[in-house]
């Protein structure tokens, strides 16, 4: 019970603001379920209103990019990957 608390902690104060500064773009109302994890994260670009539930997790390389709209809301336990060679 108390790791679980620790981790939405953490998430609220140190993801969110990590992968706001360190996306390729992050719209207003962004909101990331604790656990997740963004690969190549200049690669991924998130507009507004953006919301995942909890352990979401989206992969990239160098060449490709993840575009996610506004008003985008993902489930729990998501994996997102593009990959170009």
């Amino acid at each position: 019970m108390f790791s679980q608390a620790f981790v939405r902690v953490v998430n609220f104060l140190l993801d969110r603001p990590y992968y706001g500064f360190t996306l390729g773009s992050c719209g207003r109302g962004f909101r990331l379920g604790y656990g997740s994890f963004i690969k190549f994260q200049k690669n991924v670009f998130i507009g507004d209103s953006f919301f995942s539930g909890p352990n979401l997790y989206m992969s990239t390389n160098a060449e490709a990019k993840i575009i996610i709209g506004d008003d985008v809301m993902i489930g729990p336990g998501v994996r997102g990957f593009e990959w170009e060679s």
